[in-house]
């Protein structure tokens, strides 16, 4: 309330309801969550804010713990999973090369690459204590 002219001030978004000041969130707007300590309003860790009208809270990617500007640019890993992601990356690269290595491409080249890739998947399995059958990663 505004005590000069005795009018209510809209409250500040994203504020749903306020109390003393245009600031001071009661309650939030839909998606937005209160911290009753501060009395703001915000996404959670898990969400970012999209910048549409209305502004609004939108969830990130599975692989993030946290994001900004879009669900897939991780602020924060969800444990392991950048790990897991390029390992799933190196993958359907050793896919490729596989293809690449039956139709005779620059098979030495090739050959010296894959096992590169092989020996760099099983450091980032061992540190993810995940290794699986070294038989499963190697033509």
């Amino acid at each position: 309330m505004n005590i000069s002219n005795y009018f209510c001030n809209q409250c500040q978004f994203p504020c749903a309801t306020c109390q003393t000041s245009i600031n001071i969130c009661l309650t939030c707007a839909s998606t937005y969550t209160i911290d009753s300590s501060t009395h703001t309003c915000s996404c959670q860790n898990n969400q970012f804010e999209v910048n549409s009208t209305p502004k609004r809270c939108q969830n990130c990617s599975s692989l993030c713990q946290t994001c900004t500007v879009s669900a897939n640019n991780c602020s924060s890993c969800v444990e392991n999973q950048k790990e897991i992601q390029i390992i799933a990356n190196i993958s359907v690269i050793m896919g490729i090369m596989k293809t690449l290595l039956v139709n005779h491409v620059n098979y030495h080249a090739l050959t010296v690459l894959h096992y590169q890739l092989v020996f760099h998947v099983m450091i980032r399995l061992i540190n993810l204590e995940q290794l699986v059958n070294v038989n499963q990663l190697i033509l």
